[in-house]
């Protein structure tokens, strides 16, 4: 309820006079949020409201969360819109889960300028230059047939992004079967505001018993512990990761659900978020695919077509500097 918000701290924090002068604004901001969200625009305030405010659900951690109202344009998109809204406000969606620590990655500044100046600024973030590498490399990845380096400080960015994914618990790893792309999107900024960058992260990728012939290397199944979580949402906002469920209200984000009676595999087992759902809120745009593959261990598949060969490229250890950050359009 509104009048319980509380902000979170230790007993004594709670009892510091200076704790309590908090509770005004974050109870205003909260207050010019709800009525953002629930009805339309009610003056300048409810457009966007961005403030600093320690949340239960990121412990110690002062977040800048830009609150707005998202229209959405689908049944889908009235979902996805209520999700996102629900993390801005540190409020546990229905069949969402935030999962692991707050990722460690700030977002960088070239990143939040670029998101300040529109969104065609961060796609030239992510379209850099031409990506010089092997052609297997970039054609295992996520995307269309060209491949794009990243400027550097959104490399690193991306890659510490990346490298969060196998510490949520779920049993994720960084590999070329597992998690090795995400489908970013971007929502404009309002009012002087940030904007938002957000990532849908498609892990589990290609499971064993699902039909085609990338999934027969790999050592998971649709059955596998952590494939029920495989749809992984990252809010450059709140710095969290949001594992997103198929079940109940976001089942209608599941991708074919429209051709689900031509499939051979129902829908519901492949178990994919539909990226598209979040380009039908708001003013929301589509980026380029994001991949990190080993320029090394996806070298190998040029050269090894089968076999146990093909098996232990995929699966063969790999440094950081093996590793690379690209995209394709």
């Amino acid at each position: 309820m509104l009048g319980e918000t509380r902000v979170h701290s230790d007993s004594a924090s709670a009892l510091n006079p200076k704790g309590l002068t908090l509770l005004r604004p974050l109870r205003r901001c909260v207050i010019y949020s709800f009525l953002a969200l629930v009805v339309g625009p009610v003056g300048r305030a409810s457009a966007l409201v961005t403030t600093s405010l320690s949340c239960q659900c990121r412990r110690s951690n002062i977040c800048t969360i830009p609150f707005q109202a998202l229209s959405a344009r689908s049944k889908r998109g009235v979902r996805t819109a209520a999700i996102i809204s629900d993390a801005w406000r540190c409020k546990a969606a229905a069949d969402t889960v935030d999962v692991g620590e707050p990722v460690f990655m700030e977002p960088p500044e070239i990143l939040r300028s670029a998101m300040r100046n529109g969104t065609n600024a961060v796609r030239r973030l992510l379209l850099a230059t031409a990506a010089e590498l092997p052609q297997a490399v970039v054609n295992w990845g996520s995307g269309g047939d060209k491949a794009y380096a990243v400027q550097a400080q959104m490399s690193a960015y991306l890659k510490g992004l990346f490298e969060h994914l196998p510490t949520l618990g779920r049993s994720f790893s960084l590999s070329p079967l597992d998690c090795f792309h995400g489908h970013p999107f971007g929502l404009p900024p309002v009012q002087g505001g940030d904007g938002e960058f957000g990532i849908l992260f498609h892990c589990k990728e290609y499971p064993n018993d699902l039909p085609g012939p990338k999934g027969r290397f790999s050592s998971f199944s649709t059955r596998s512990p952590g494939y029920a979580d495989r749809n992984v949402l990252y809010l450059a906002s709140t710095k969290r990761m949001h594992v997103i469920r198929t079940t109940g209200k976001n089942h209608c984000l599941l991708l074919n659900l429209d051709i689900a009676e031509f499939l051979p595999v129902p829908a519901e087992r492949v178990n994919a978020v539909d990226e598209s759902v979040f380009y039908e809120i708001g003013n929301a745009v589509k980026y380029p695919d994001i991949n990190y593959l080993s320029k090394f261990v996806t070298a190998k598949l040029r050269q090894n077509e089968g076999g146990a060969a093909l098996q232990d490229s995929l699966s063969g250890g790999s440094t950081s500097s093996d590793m690379a950050i690209f995209t394709k359009i």
